[in-house]
């Protein structure tokens, strides 16, 4: 059988390679145009995305300013979709509003090109006092033995009520004791909460010394802002003789003398603020507060004497009731030529009260009993007193700062509710 083989002209076979090569060059051009598009897909969606997070970072720059101005005591307005903030070429806005209580809502936006998005935000307001501890002396503090500081909250009770009549060793474990250098605790002495000494401070226990929470070192130090003394009308002095009872009505006051006899009492009605060049409470007296309607604030120039026996408390015992601001300064200075203050906080005396002494080395002696808190610019706990801290005093006094919290973040529809 003869097989007959036809071979290909050369023209068929240029015609065959001219058409795989305008087939191949056709895929090319599609796969070159597929990846065009996408290209310019994703460098869109890029855009988009840069664009939402320009828009993002606006939106949270207005939350951030409105905070700020809620801080300053503002508004927290500063910004509306009529008079945006303007940040790198985005446009946004947020205006906080009262949601009762401690709380704060803003609604607002942001737009950047065809970029829209809106924004939900809730924040707190934290406020933070000066008293963050029972006991607090920035050069340092010494606790002899069998001193004791712990704490309690006048918000819910008085002491004795919260701690079995004052008969329990102790109420609360939140009795702090920091400063801004070293703190050294003596055998036999009780801290029922923590120890903060200063940033490169040292805490020191003794002994069979308590300390319930422990040590920690503060990772920065506490700032004690300067007393700003208030300017009244000079009222010459107020002293009372033994055994005499006064009530002083609510106003503000300069006294040059402010003495209190030998069991003489004195009711100060707030809300008052009282500035003094020397105070003197004498054996057995007592300087009750009535602080129904506000606080009383005293300023003390220079002396403050506490005799033994005596009684300095608000009528509701609530040491948020009186707050004694001392400028005086016993601490010498060899370099400079003073007259060095006195102060005497004597044994046997009670108080209920807040006591600031920026200046001074506060030196509380032995059963002397303070409920309350203390910051000074030295402080010394003798044997056997106590400082019972009230724990609501951190978010409660003439030096309380308030900071807003976001506690609530969300993205929402633009111009939605």
């Amino acid at each position: 059988m003869l097989c007959t083989i036809r071979r290909r002209s050369p023209q068929t076979r240029r015609g065959s390679a001219l058409l795989a090569s305008m087939l191949t060059l056709t895929g090319i051009a599609v796969l070159s145009a597929s990846v065009l598009t996408t290209s310019i897909a994703m460098q869109r969606e890029q855009r988009g995305d840069l664009q939402r997070l320009q828009a993002r970072y606006a939106g949270e720059a207005a939350v951030a300013a409105a905070l700020v101005d809620l801080e300053l005591g503002g508004p927290g307005q500063p910004f509306s979709a009529q008079a945006p903030l303007r940040l790198c070429g985005a446009d946004a806005w947020a205006s906080f509003t009262p949601l009762g209580g401690d709380q704060f809502s803003a609604d607002g936006g942001a737009r950047l090109g065809p970029t829209r998005l809106g924004l939900e935000v809730i924040a707190e307001s934290v406020t933070e006092g000066l008293f963050q501890f029972g006991a607090f002396g920035e050069d340092g503090v010494w606790l002899a033995s069998n001193a004791q500081v712990d704490s309690y909250d006048s918000e819910l009770a008085p002491y004795a009520a919260l701690n079995n009549s004052g008969s329990s060793a102790y109420c609360d474990d939140d009795g702090s004791v920091g400063s801004n250098a070293d703190i050294e605790v003596s055998q036999n002495a009780k801290v029922w909460g923590q120890l903060a000494p200063g940033p490169g401070g040292t805490a020191t226990v003794l002994g069979n010394a308590v300390v319930s929470g422990g040590a920690y070192a503060s990772p920065t130090p506490t700032v004690l802002p300067p007393i700003q003394v208030p300017v009244y009308t000079p009222g010459g002095n107020l002293v009372l003789a033994n055994n005499a009872v006064q009530t002083l009505p609510a106003g503000n006051y300069d006294f040059g003398q402010f003495k209190l006899g030998k069991n003489a009492k004195l009711t100060v009605q707030g809300p008052a603020n009282l500035v003094v060049t020397n105070l003197e409470v004498l054996t057995g007296s007592s300087l009750r507060i009535d602080s129904n309607s506000g606080p009383v604030t005293i300023y003390v120039e220079d002396d403050f004497l506490i005799d033994s026996n005596t009684l300095i408390a608000p009528l509701d015992l609530d040491p948020k009731g009186l707050s004694f601001q001392l400028l005086s300064d016993n601490i010498v200075d060899p370099l400079q030529l003073v007259d060095v203050d006195l102060l005497d906080f004597d044994s046997n005396a009670k108080m209920y009260a807040s006591i600031y002494a920026p200046n001074a080395l506060v030196e509380i002696n032995s059963n002397f009993e303070l409920f309350g808190a203390v910051m000074a610019k030295e402080l010394v706990l003798d044997s056997n007193c106590k400082i019972h801290y009230d724990e609501s005093l951190a978010d409660a006094d003439i030096y309380s700062t308030t900071t807003f919290e976001v506690i609530g973040w969300r993205e929402k529809g633009y111009g939605q509710p």
